[in-house]
């Protein structure tokens, strides 16, 4: 695989897992862990956004070789 494909799909991977990590982590009232929760959805969303950036950037993957 190409390299450009390897950094997409691992950025693709990695905000899905900080989502998904959000997701899943339980509040229970504390204000730290809503805050935690928070930064990392927003960290994935971010990620995905780079992702995204870098894929439409790239025109593509046709371009990407």
């Amino acid at each position: 695989m190409d390299k450009k494909k390897q950094e997409f799909v691992m950025m693709v991977f990695s905000g899905l897992m900080l989502i998904m990590l959000s997701l899943i982590t339980p509040s229970n009232g504390s204000e730290v862990r809503i805050y935690f929760k928070g930064f990392m959805t927003g960290g994935g969303i971010i990620v995905l956004a780079l992702a995204v950036s870098m894929f439409l950037k790239n025109k593509g993957f046709k371009s990407m070789k």
